[in-house]
């Protein structure tokens, strides 16, 4: 059973969800639900990618940690971000 619930959404960010006809109810479940395993796991994020646990990037820390990678739906590093971008990186410039 569902039940129906208020959100507060950035007025561009919902419209340009609706353009790429994303299905925010669906989009909301999933970070719940994951946010709730986390929080009932009671353990440290670790990177999806490497496995090191760092503490997550925020506003205090300049960003620096682990940050929520979507779609993939993983937690990754600094580093592991910085490898991932220069791949996208050389596979952008060669196919050009």
């Amino acid at each position: 059973m569902k039940t129906h619930a208020n959100l507060s959404i950035d007025t561009e960010l919902m419209s340009r969800a609706k353009d790429k006809g994303l299905n925010v109810s669906e989009i909301t479940e999933i970070a719940i639900a994951e946010r709730l395993r986390m929080t009932e796991l009671k353990t440290k994020p670790i990177c999806g990618f490497c496995g090191k646990d760092e503490v997550l990037a925020s506003k205090e820390n300049d960003y620096i940690g682990l940050t929520w990678l979507w779609p993939d739906d993983k937690w990754i590093c600094e580093s592991c971000l910085k490898w991932k971008i220069r791949q996208i990186s050389v596979v952008g410039s060669v196919s050009q």
